[in-house]
């Protein structure tokens, strides 16, 4: 696939929250082409660890915008995107869709997207397919030895699923400033309050998302040229593209 081809998704973790710096530095080092911070979710062992690895999640949005500061600093210099924000920017911006799944609305989980497993089950996420490793099969779609297509795809569980993961009618994200940018996540919430529609108000996904569209809201507010030009070159996924206003 070549140089280009391939990234290193990173994780954070309560042992790297304070020591973004010196990650962004060591991917810079090893030549890849850019960075996605990852916020850590409860599944599998970040479950199991999380007295070691866990954190709150405005700690991480904290530390999340101190990062983006240093990779906008190091953007004047070199082609180095931050992938989360070129997404939510590319969202705020442009009328093109990411495909990214999380910030769908209806979800994309099973639409976008599905993972089958080594046993033929089907789930509509990874994390959906984590949480049954777990011990949960709640989000099993079907197996794809013993169901069909039609079944699996527009059966009733997919159709439930969809139905409970719509910001539009989502207590909170209803009326919230940031909905034409943002998702849900039936199964982070089913995991976290039994339930795949929740409010979301005050939860870790809504600290996290508001947080980060807080600073770049702001940042689009009062950007210098310079910055405009790095956030345009991220969205247009170009390291010499430059746009004027």
């Amino acid at each position: 696939m070549g140089e280009e081809g391939v990234d290193a998704l990173m994780t954070t973790t309560a042992i790297s929250l304070n020591e973004m710096q010196a990650v962004i530095d060591e991917y810079v080092a090893l030549g890849f082409s850019g960075i996605f911070i990852r916020s850590l979710n409860p599944y599998g062992f970040a479950t199991e660890k999380a007295d070691l690895l866990g954190y709150d999640m405005h700690a991480f949005v904290e530390s999340y915008i101190k990062a983006l500061k240093y990779i906008l600093a190091i953007n004047r210099e070199r082609f180095f995107p931050e992938h989360f924000a070129t997404i939510l920017l590319s969202r705020i911006l442009t009328p093109f869709s990411t495909g990214f799944v999380d910030l769908q609305s209806p979800t994309g989980a099973g639409i976008s997207g599905a993972i089958y497993d080594y046993d033929g089950s089907i789930y509509p996420s990874d994390e959906a397919r984590m949480l049954a490793r777990m011990g949960d099969s709640h989000f099993n779609l079907g197996n794809v030895y013993q169901d069909s297509y039609r079944a699996i795809f527009g059966g009733a569980k997919l159709r439930g699923i969809i139905k409970e993961a719509c910001v539009e009618v989502t207590p909170s994200c209803a009326y919230c400033v940031y909905q034409a940018y943002c998702g849900t996540d039936p199964v982070r919430n089913y995991l976290e309050s039994g339930n795949e529609m929740r409010k979301m108000d005050g939860t870790p996904f809504c600290i996290k998302h508001k947080g980060i569209f807080d600073y770049l809201f702001s940042l689009l507010a009062d950007m210098s040229e310079t910055e405009e030009n790095i956030i345009w070159r991220w969205v247009s996924r170009s390291s010499t593209v430059e746009h004027n206003a």
